[in-house]
C-alpha cells in the first residue's frame, strides 16, 4: 500500500489557549506590542504637526514652539511603537506537541508526558498545535503511522510559519516513547523546515532543556575518537550494529544488558559511548554536546563497508529530546536501516521500535 493510498491516522489541532485572555491582560498586550504607542504617537503627530506648519506658514509665533515639541514627541513615541512591533513579531513562539499514544512507554506515562508539554508550550509560545497518532498494540503499520505522524507535524509547521511569519524558531515538545522519538526525529529530518527547530524536555517541575533539531556544525569523522568502544557479540551478524550511549554511568551493569538483548537479537557488534562527567548534568548545553558526540563517534568508530551498509540499533535512555536529535542526525537519510530500543520500565528490558514484524524487507 503507498503513501497515497493509506489512511490517515494522525490528527492535527490548534489547541486552545489555558484560559481566555482578560481584559487586563488586552491592555497590557497592547502596550507591550506597540499598539497604543503606534496610535498615540499617530495623533500627537497629526494634530500638532499640522499646527506647527501652520505657524511657521502663516508666521504665527505663538504657541508654535509648544506645537514643534509634541509633534516632535509623537513623532518619537510612534517610532518607539513601530520598533515594539518588529521586535513583538520576532519573539512571537510557536510549539508543535506531537503526542503518540499506544502500548509503548505505557498510557498513563504518554499522557503525563502531553500534559507537561501542554502546559509549557502554552505558557510559552503564542500558539500551540497538536499532533496526535494511536500506535496499534501488535505493531503491525508502525512505519506506516510514523509517516502520516510526521507528515502531519510537517502540515503544522507550515500553519505555523504562515500564522507567525516572524517567529526565529520552531519548538517541538514530543510526547512519546524515547524509541518512537528516535525514528520520529529520523522521520520529520526529511522535510525542508523554513525556521529552526528546537526539540525540548520537560520535567516534572516544568522546567526544560533543548536540543537543536539539526547540527549547527557538520560533523568531523576524521576526529579522534576518545569515548567510545567497538566490541564484537559472540554469535551476532557482524553486519548488524548497536550504538549503547551510558549517560548514568551505570558502566558494566548497563552494558551487560545491552550484551544481552544484541545476543538475543542477532546483533554482531556494539559501539559503547560513555560521555564525560561534564557532559552528563542533563542541561541544555550538555545535551547538544552529547548528541554531537554520539555522532562523531559513530562516524569516526572502525566499520567494514558490510557493517555501514548493513542494519543498525541505537539504545537509548534519558531524554526524550535527545532521542529525537539523535535519530534526525544519524537516521534520517537511511532509517529502514534503524531500530530504536527503549527499556520498559514494566518488565525492565528493552523494547525495540518499529516492532520485528513491520521490518522492511531486506534487498
Amino acid at each position: 500500500m503507498t503513501r497515497a493510498e493509506r489512511p490517515v491516522r494522525a490528527r492535527l489541532t490548534v489547541a486552545e489557549p489555558s484560559e481566555p485572555p482578560s481584559r487586563w491582560s488586552s491592555v497590557v498586550a497592547a502596550v507591550t506590542d506597540g499598539t497604543t504607542q503606534i496610535g498615540v504617537g499617530s495623533a500627537l503627530t497629526a494634530t500638532f504637526g499640522g499646527e506647527a506648519t501652520k505657524c511657521f506658514v502663516t508666521g504665527e509665533a505663538g504657541g508654535r514652539w509648544w506645537f514643534l515639541a509634541l509633534a516632535i514627541t509623537g513623532l518619537a513615541i510612534l517610532l518607539l511603537g513601530v520598533w515594539q512591533r518588529v521586535t513583538a513579531g520576532s519573539r512571537m513562539r510557536v510549539a508543535i506537541v506531537p503526542t503518540a499514544t499506544g502500548p509503548r512507554g505505557g498510557h498513563a506515562r504518554i499522557r503525563q508526558l502531553e500534559q507537561r508539554a501542554d502546559k509549557f508550550s502554552k505558557s510559552l509560545c503564542d500558539y500551540t498545535l497538536k499532533v496526535n497518532v494511536d500506535l496499534d498494540a501488535d505493531g503491525a503499520g508502525d512505519r506506516g503511522s510514523l509517516d502520516d505522524f510526521a507528515d502531519k507535524t510537517a502540515e503544522g509547521s507550515a500553519w505555523a510559519e504562515w500564522a507567525a511569519p516572524d517567529a526565529t524558531a520552531i519548538n517541538l515538545v514530543p510526547a512519546m516513547a524515547e524509541n518512537v522519538c528516535f525514528l520520529f526525529g529520523a522521520k520529520i529530518a526529511d522535510y525542508p523546515f523554513a525556521r529552526d527547530v528546537l526539540v525540548h524536555e520537560v520535567g516534572q517541575g516544568g522546567t526544560s532543556t533543548s536540543v537543536p533539531l539539526l547540527s549547527p556544525r557538520a560533523v568531523d569523522g576524521q576526529e579522534t575518537s576518545y569515548y567510545g568502544r567497538l566490541r564484537p557479540i559472540e554469535r551476532g551478524d557482524l553486519t548488524r550494529v548497536a550504538i549503547a550511549l551510558d549517560l548514568q554511568s551505570a558502566g558494566d551493569q548497563y552494558f551487560d544488558q545491552v550484551k544481552a538483548t544484541c545476543r538475543r537479537d542477532g546483533i554482531g557488534l556494539l559501539l559503547m559511548i560513555t560521555p564525560p562527567p561534564a557532559l552528563r548534568n542533563g542541561s541544555t548545553s550538555a545535551l547538544a554536546r552529547v548528541v554531537d558526540l554520539v555522532c562523531r563517534e559513530w562516524q569516526g568508530a572502525s566499520l567494514h563497508e558490510s557493517a555501514r551498509t548493513g542494519q543498525h540499533a541505537i539504545f537509548l535512555g534519558g531524554s526524550l529530546a535527545m532521542a529525537v536529535a539523535l535519530g534526525a542526525r544519524l537516521a534520517a537519510r537511511d532509517h529502514g536501516r534503524w531500530t530504536a530500543y527503549a527499556q520498559d520500565p514494566a518488565s525492565n528490558t528493552y523494547e525495540a521500535f518499529p516492532s520485528p514484524c513491520d521490518s522492511p524487507p531486506s534487498s
